[in-house]
């Protein structure tokens, strides 16, 4: 895929969070609590296995705009799921190799932070956003995009074959190489390829 795009999922909030219906919005509440039982969750759930790729964050204040709004600092963990799991797996920094990611938000500014390894972002069927801290003394609304494709995860499949084909009365031996490849679409192209001839002289 070219370009990123906002998966198509089903939301619910968990823990000191709630989604505002009318914006769809994400309401946290703040200060974030300690018990990561109560920590604001977010979670994506997919029709399909989707690769995931990045999110996007966006912050949006209450206060009238003739005040100052500091950006807002958050922490935040993102975990997925694939088909068949029982437990999410955090996404860890490659950089860092730890799981917490930070982002400094501007209101009104959406702010993309795009994973380093997606490798085990495929075939993802759901995603959770858990906020471990944030700047902020009261309620605050945050809208929150995951980024990705939602083409099914499909690997191409190569197969080579080499057949021999053998002709007199000198013998030659002509090599045949076939080679058939499966798309991700299920399409298969198959191509042959002829090798050099091998002359053998009876007797010899």
């Amino acid at each position: 895929m070219d370009e990123e795009e906002t998966l198509d999922e089903k939301r619910t909030a968990e823990g000191r969070s709630t989604i505002d219906e009318p914006s769809g919005s994400w309401l946290v509440e703040a200060p974030v609590s300690q018990d990561r039982d109560q920590t604001p969750k977010l979670i994506f759930e997919y029709a399909k296995p989707s690769v995931v790729r990045g999110i996007r964050l966006a912050y949006t204040s209450d206060i009238p705009d003739n005040r100052t709004v500091e950006p807002l600092k958050i922490s935040f963990i993102v975990s997925s799921k694939k088909p068949g799991d029982e437990v999410f797996t955090e996404v860890s920094q490659v950089e860092v190799n730890q799981p917490i990611m930070t982002a400094d938000l501007e209101e009104g500014k959406p702010k993309t932070e795009m994973f380093p390894d997606v490798s085990s972002l495929k075939d993802v069927t759901v995603i959770l956003v858990e906020v471990l801290n944030v700047s902020a003394a009261n309620l605050i609304k945050l809208d929150v995009a995951i980024l990705g494709c939602t083409e099914e995860v499909s690997e191409t499949t190569l197969v080579s074959t080499v057949t021999k084909v053998t002709t007199g009365p000198s013998f030659t031996t002509e090599e045949v190489k076939t080679t058939t490849i499966t798309t991700p679409a299920g399409e298969r192209l198959t191509t042959t390829t002829s090798l050099p001839l091998v002359s053998t002289t009876p007797g010899k």
